[in-house]
């Protein structure tokens, strides 16, 4: 009698998938299976499947449908969900309650006293900045024009701040 678990399914799963020339990855969340179009491998594991260990509920759950909407081609929501995403992370991890603009200068202040080197938090603030002016005239405000290659975008350089963030601030 061959008795399999849920854990045993996704293993098999996720091996199929890797053999597959199919364009999908795959991610998991708690009990949460994740699908996403395949981009490049290992920037999905490093800036993707790595944030989602780190992330808590609620910027977890605005990344899991960010990478939902984008599978389902819905980039302007997807790119709203990563920006809620962003935005919930960094209340988590400066717990405050402030919105995106405030908290990219908290931020800012933050990593000067960690005596980060000023070229690397001058990138990181003008990443924010653009990326908040981004989401702003495409997605908050405004429906704009974001297509596939764009939105995968996003879903790095989102990933990527949130690695930074979660390596250099406690």
């Amino acid at each position: 009698m061959n008795i399999y678990s849920k854990s045993i399914i996704l293993k098999k799963i996720i091996e199929a998938i890797n053999l597959s020339d199919i364009n999908v990855s795959i991610a998991v969340l708690k009990e949460e299976i994740i699908l996403y179009p395949k981009g490049e491998k290992v920037l999905d594991k490093e800036l993707v499947e790595l944030p989602l260990s780190f992330l808590d509920e609620k910027s977890a759950e605005h990344f899991t449908q960010g990478l939902q909407f984008y599978q389902n081609r819905k980039f302007i929501k997807s790119a709203e969900s990563l920006r809620r995403s962003i935005e919930e992370f960094l209340k988590f991890k400066l717990n405050n309650k402030k919105g995106l603009q405030s908290n990219i200068i908290e931020l800012q202040k933050i990593l000067k006293t960690k005596d980060l080197n000023v070229q690397i938090r001058n990138i990181i603030s003008q990443v924010f900045t653009l990326m908040d002016q981004y989401f702003n005239e495409n997605s908050k405000h405004n429906d704009g024009d974001i297509n596939e290659k764009e939105n995968e975008f996003l879903i790095y350089q989102i990933g990527l701040l949130m690695r930074y963030i979660n390596h250099n601030i406690e």
